[in-house]
């Protein structure tokens, strides 16, 4: 994962400074104090500022995966996996990169499972624009790959709070189009070989019991 070093001056204007993974911002947001963050040099934005990482985990190796069916349902990230499968070390598999993704699609495949990934652990935040029942066609956040650098960039997040996450590159998806209720998991549709053919936002609508968990490497 690269970064750079990006200092903003009093006019707002950001400067490279050199290759590194952290960033100081002289004056975020009109403040008077300066905070270091972690800055995507591709796009030169801030991605998180240092104070706010506590609750961030990095991403960990992972060790195994643990397909669920019937398990508890999962429609908001504040839901939970059964206890049993958390004192076990597992948790809900949301995909840091694309070579994560294809490790769980070939391991689904291997058991003929190939569309039963689940939600991946991707939400927003807040409510669609419109509100939890109102949505607009081409609009809000559709035609965005269904990544970190693509919709994470307008502000969807994974359950695990990995920094960068990676579910698809297409853009041609109308979705998500703004009937959206705030925390609740996209649904998603897998194709046969597993990778991800449509995903869309509608409000609350997507409850999921079955699931791919994960154990990583802490």
């Amino acid at each position: 994962m690269g970064f750079e070093i990006l200092k903003r001056d009093t006019n707002g204007n950001k400067g490279l400074l050199n290759k590194a993974e952290f960033g100081y911002d002289d004056y975020p947001d009109g403040g008077d104090e300066g905070r270091v963050y972690i800055g995507d040099g591709v796009k030169n934005r801030a991605l998180a500022y240092l104070d706010e990482l506590s609750n961030i985990k990095m991403p960990g190796e992972i060790l195994e995966f643990k397909l669920i069916k019937n398990g508890s349902s999962l429609r908001y990230v504040t839901d939970e996996i059964d206890p049993s499968l958390t004192e076990d070390g597992y948790e809900l598999f949301c995909p840091h990169s694309k070579e994560e993704y294809e490790k769980a699609r070939k391991y689904l495949l291997g058991i003929g499972e190939p569309s039963s990934m689940g939600p991946l652990g991707i939400y927003y935040s807040e409510d669609g624009p419109g509100g939890a029942y109102s949505w607009c066609s081409e609009c809000w956040h559709s035609r965005i790959p269904l990544s970190s650098n693509g919709l994470g960039s307008k502000g969807w997040k994974v359950k695990d709070g990995s920094l960068t996450w990676w579910a698809s590159d297409r853009t041609n998806v109308t979705e998500p189009n703004g009937d959206y209720k705030a925390n609740a998991y996209l649904g998603i549709w897998y194709d046969d070989e597993g990778y991800v053919r449509w995903w869309n936002d509608a409000n609350d609508a997507y409850s999921y019991t079955t699931y791919l968990c994960v154990k990583r490497k802490r």
